[in-house]
Protein backbone atom coordinates (compact mmCIF):
# COMPACT_ATOMS: atom_id res chain seq x y z
CA UNK A 1 0.00 0.00 0.00
CA UNK A 2 2.84 2.07 0.98
CA UNK A 3 4.76 1.13 -2.30
CA UNK A 4 1.84 1.92 -4.23
CA UNK A 5 1.39 5.56 -2.72
CA UNK A 6 4.88 6.11 -3.03
CA UNK A 7 5.28 5.49 -6.99
CA UNK A 8 1.03 7.55 -7.50
CA UNK A 9 3.21 10.71 -6.04
CA UNK A 10 6.31 9.88 -8.03
CA UNK A 11 4.62 10.01 -11.60
CA UNK A 12 2.76 13.26 -9.71
CA UNK A 13 6.56 14.65 -9.10
CA UNK A 14 7.77 13.79 -12.39
CA UNK A 15 4.59 14.62 -15.02
CA UNK A 16 4.37 18.10 -13.10
CA UNK A 17 6.61 19.87 -16.02
CA UNK A 18 3.78 18.52 -18.24
CA UNK A 19 0.60 20.26 -15.99
CA UNK A 20 2.95 23.38 -16.39
CA UNK A 21 3.86 23.03 -19.47
CA UNK A 22 -0.09 22.48 -20.69
CA UNK A 23 -0.98 25.66 -18.47
CA UNK A 24 2.24 27.59 -19.68
CA UNK A 25 1.44 27.14 -23.32
CA UNK A 26 -0.99 29.61 -24.33
CA UNK A 27 1.76 32.48 -22.67
CA UNK A 28 3.78 31.66 -25.70
CA UNK A 29 0.77 30.62 -28.48
CA UNK A 30 -2.76 30.44 -28.84
CA UNK A 31 -4.34 26.73 -29.41
CA UNK A 32 -7.50 26.67 -31.89
CA UNK A 33 -9.32 23.74 -32.18
CA UNK A 34 -11.39 22.82 -35.56
CA UNK A 35 -13.87 19.93 -35.46
CA UNK A 36 -15.62 18.20 -32.89
CA UNK A 37 -13.37 17.10 -30.23
CA UNK A 38 -13.96 13.35 -29.18
CA UNK A 39 -14.98 12.56 -26.31
CA UNK A 40 -14.78 8.91 -24.38
CA UNK A 41 -12.11 6.64 -25.36
CA UNK A 42 -10.06 6.56 -28.60
CA UNK A 43 -6.68 6.78 -29.98
CA UNK A 44 -5.84 10.10 -31.16
CA UNK A 45 -3.39 9.60 -34.54
CA UNK A 46 -1.61 12.78 -34.46
CA UNK A 47 0.94 13.84 -36.87
CA UNK A 48 4.22 15.01 -35.86
CA UNK A 49 5.63 18.86 -35.88
CA UNK A 50 8.64 18.57 -34.76
CA UNK A 51 7.25 20.73 -31.69
CA UNK A 52 4.98 20.05 -28.46
CA UNK A 53 3.09 18.04 -30.16
CA UNK A 54 1.52 16.43 -26.82
CA UNK A 55 0.81 19.72 -25.46
CA UNK A 56 -1.22 21.05 -28.21
CA UNK A 57 -3.65 17.89 -28.11
CA UNK A 58 -3.87 18.02 -24.28
CA UNK A 59 -5.16 21.69 -24.29
CA UNK A 60 -7.62 20.83 -27.46
CA UNK A 61 -9.17 18.16 -25.84
CA UNK A 62 -9.23 20.07 -22.31
CA UNK A 63 -6.61 17.74 -20.37
CA UNK A 64 -3.24 18.20 -18.24
CA UNK A 65 -2.08 14.99 -19.70
CA UNK A 66 -3.20 12.34 -22.30
CA UNK A 67 -1.01 9.34 -22.50
CA UNK A 68 1.05 8.49 -25.31
CA UNK A 69 3.19 5.94 -27.03
CA UNK A 70 6.64 7.15 -27.15
CA UNK A 71 10.00 6.07 -27.77
CA UNK A 72 13.27 8.12 -26.16
CA UNK A 73 15.92 9.77 -28.40
CA UNK A 74 19.27 7.52 -27.58
CA UNK A 75 20.73 11.05 -27.07
CA UNK A 76 18.89 11.19 -23.87
CA UNK A 77 18.20 8.36 -21.78
CA UNK A 78 17.75 10.63 -18.58
CA UNK A 79 14.57 11.57 -20.17
CA UNK A 80 13.10 8.24 -19.47
CA UNK A 81 11.59 9.00 -15.82
CA UNK A 82 9.90 12.10 -16.99
CA UNK A 83 8.21 10.68 -20.41
CA UNK A 84 6.77 7.87 -18.54
CA UNK A 85 5.40 9.71 -15.91
CA UNK A 86 3.80 11.43 -18.26
CA UNK A 87 3.16 9.39 -20.97
CA UNK A 88 3.06 6.09 -19.79
CA UNK A 89 3.35 3.53 -23.04
CA UNK A 90 6.94 3.20 -24.30
CA UNK A 91 8.38 1.75 -27.24
CA UNK A 92 11.71 0.51 -27.87
CA UNK A 93 13.35 -0.47 -30.90
CA UNK A 94 13.79 -4.07 -31.66
CA UNK A 95 12.69 -5.05 -28.17
CA UNK A 96 9.08 -7.09 -29.33
CA UNK A 97 8.69 -8.95 -26.16
CA UNK A 98 8.34 -5.44 -24.02
CA UNK A 99 6.40 -3.88 -26.82
CA UNK A 100 3.69 -6.33 -26.61
CA UNK A 101 3.41 -5.23 -22.69
CA UNK A 102 3.16 -2.07 -23.81
CA UNK A 103 0.52 -2.65 -26.18
CA UNK A 104 -1.04 -4.88 -23.77
CA UNK A 105 -1.28 -1.94 -20.90
CA UNK A 106 -2.21 0.36 -23.51
CA UNK A 107 -5.53 -1.62 -25.07
CA UNK A 108 -6.56 -2.23 -21.13
CA UNK A 109 -6.57 1.76 -20.38
CA UNK A 110 -8.01 1.87 -23.25
CA UNK A 111 -10.82 -0.33 -22.45
CA UNK A 112 -11.29 1.35 -19.27
CA UNK A 113 -12.58 4.43 -21.49
CA UNK A 114 -9.05 6.20 -21.80
CA UNK A 115 -7.81 8.08 -24.16
CA UNK A 116 -4.07 7.51 -25.92
CA UNK A 117 -2.26 9.52 -28.39
CA UNK A 118 -0.58 8.00 -31.35
CA UNK A 119 2.16 9.75 -33.22
CA UNK A 120 1.61 7.36 -36.66
CA UNK A 121 4.66 9.04 -39.19
CA UNK A 122 6.84 8.83 -36.37
CA UNK A 123 9.49 10.93 -34.85
CA UNK A 124 9.99 12.49 -38.75
CA UNK A 125 7.80 12.94 -40.84
CA UNK A 126 9.68 13.19 -43.97
CA UNK A 127 10.58 9.38 -43.36
CA UNK A 128 7.40 9.18 -45.33
CA UNK A 129 6.15 5.88 -43.94
CA UNK A 130 2.87 5.17 -41.47
CA UNK A 131 3.35 2.52 -38.21
CA UNK A 132 0.34 0.53 -37.93
CA UNK A 133 0.40 0.71 -33.76
CA UNK A 134 -2.69 3.43 -33.90
CA UNK A 135 -4.82 0.99 -35.53
CA UNK A 136 -3.73 -2.58 -33.76
CA UNK A 137 -4.81 -0.83 -30.62
CA UNK A 138 -7.85 0.64 -31.86
CA UNK A 139 -8.78 -2.85 -33.05
CA UNK A 140 -7.69 -4.87 -29.89
CA UNK A 141 -9.71 -1.93 -27.53
CA UNK A 142 -12.88 -1.66 -29.76
CA UNK A 143 -12.62 1.95 -29.43
CA UNK A 144 -12.01 4.32 -32.86
CA UNK A 145 -9.02 6.24 -34.06
CA UNK A 146 -9.19 9.43 -34.58
CA UNK A 147 -6.86 11.22 -37.18
CA UNK A 148 -5.30 14.56 -36.05
CA UNK A 149 -3.54 17.75 -38.14
CA UNK A 150 -1.91 19.92 -36.52
CA UNK A 151 -1.96 23.22 -39.11
CA UNK A 152 0.89 26.12 -38.33
CA UNK A 153 3.11 23.46 -36.16
CA UNK A 154 5.76 22.72 -38.02
CA UNK A 155 9.04 24.76 -36.89
CA UNK A 156 11.46 22.47 -37.55
CA UNK A 157 13.72 22.30 -40.79
CA UNK A 158 15.22 19.51 -42.19
CA UNK A 159 17.85 17.87 -39.49
CA UNK A 160 16.30 20.32 -37.27
CA UNK A 161 15.47 17.66 -34.51
CA UNK A 162 19.58 16.86 -34.63
CA UNK A 163 19.83 20.56 -32.36
CA UNK A 164 20.75 19.55 -29.10
CA UNK A 165 18.24 19.66 -26.23
CA UNK A 166 18.91 23.20 -25.34
CA UNK A 167 19.15 25.02 -28.49
CA UNK A 168 16.05 23.18 -29.49
CA UNK A 169 14.33 23.99 -26.65
CA UNK A 170 14.96 27.79 -27.42
CA UNK A 171 14.83 27.48 -31.02
CA UNK A 172 10.91 25.43 -30.58
CA UNK A 173 10.08 28.70 -27.90
CA UNK A 174 11.30 31.27 -30.22
CA UNK A 175 9.13 29.78 -32.87
CA UNK A 176 5.75 29.43 -31.46
CA UNK A 177 6.30 33.30 -30.34
CA UNK A 178 6.24 34.25 -33.97
CA UNK A 179 4.02 32.38 -34.79
CA UNK A 180 1.41 32.93 -32.67
CA UNK A 181 -1.35 30.42 -33.06
CA UNK A 182 -1.80 26.88 -33.84
CA UNK A 183 -4.91 24.91 -34.56
CA UNK A 184 -5.42 21.00 -33.74
CA UNK A 185 -7.83 19.83 -36.52
CA UNK A 186 -9.94 16.20 -34.85
CA UNK A 187 -10.92 14.70 -38.45
CA UNK A 188 -13.90 11.73 -38.74
CA UNK A 189 -13.61 9.09 -36.56
CA UNK A 190 -12.09 5.43 -37.78
CA UNK A 191 -13.68 2.86 -36.40
CA UNK A 192 -13.05 -1.31 -35.81
CA UNK A 193 -14.97 -3.49 -38.07
CA UNK A 194 -14.89 -6.78 -36.02
CA UNK A 195 -16.47 -8.93 -38.67
CA UNK A 196 -12.68 -8.72 -40.27
CA UNK A 197 -9.87 -10.68 -39.51
CA UNK A 198 -7.62 -8.23 -37.48
CA UNK A 199 -4.56 -7.91 -40.38
CA UNK A 200 -7.66 -7.26 -42.73
CA UNK A 201 -9.26 -4.29 -40.78
CA UNK A 202 -5.64 -2.87 -39.11
CA UNK A 203 -5.20 -2.72 -42.71
CA UNK A 204 -8.26 -1.24 -44.22
CA UNK A 205 -8.04 1.55 -41.06
CA UNK A 206 -4.15 2.44 -41.83
CA UNK A 207 -5.94 3.30 -45.45
CA UNK A 208 -8.52 5.38 -44.31
CA UNK A 209 -6.00 7.19 -41.81
CA UNK A 210 -3.32 7.48 -44.71
CA UNK A 211 -5.59 9.61 -46.76
CA UNK A 212 -6.55 12.28 -43.56
CA UNK A 213 -2.87 11.98 -42.92
CA UNK A 214 -2.24 13.36 -47.07
CA UNK A 215 -4.58 15.93 -46.63
CA UNK A 216 -3.40 17.54 -43.41
CA UNK A 217 0.24 17.03 -44.69
CA UNK A 218 -0.80 18.75 -48.39
CA UNK A 219 -2.85 21.72 -46.65
CA UNK A 220 -0.62 22.48 -43.80
CA UNK A 221 2.79 21.59 -44.88
CA UNK A 222 2.85 21.72 -48.49
CA UNK A 223 4.39 18.33 -48.89
CA UNK A 224 2.85 14.75 -49.40
CA UNK A 225 1.56 12.31 -46.42
CA UNK A 226 3.28 9.74 -44.93
CA UNK A 227 1.91 6.59 -46.86
CA UNK A 228 0.71 2.88 -45.20
CA UNK A 229 3.10 0.29 -46.73
CA UNK A 230 0.56 -1.96 -48.46
CA UNK A 231 -0.36 1.41 -50.07
CA UNK A 232 2.90 1.76 -51.50
CA UNK A 233 3.69 -1.84 -52.81
CA UNK A 234 0.42 -1.59 -54.70
CA UNK A 235 1.38 1.53 -56.08
CA UNK A 236 -0.99 3.88 -54.52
Amino acid sequence: MIGRALAVGKRAILSLPCGLGVLALPLLVEVRVEGPRPHGPCVLAVTHSGGPDPLYVARAVGSWRTPALFSIDPRYPFLRPFYRALWRFEIREGEKEFNRRTLRAAVEHLQKGGQIMVFADGPDFRRGTLKPGAAVLARRAGVPVVPIGLENAHILPPQGEELALGPLFFHVVRSLRRKGWICVHFGAAVFPDPSLPERADVDRMMRLLERSFDRYHRRFVGLPGPVWPSTQREGG
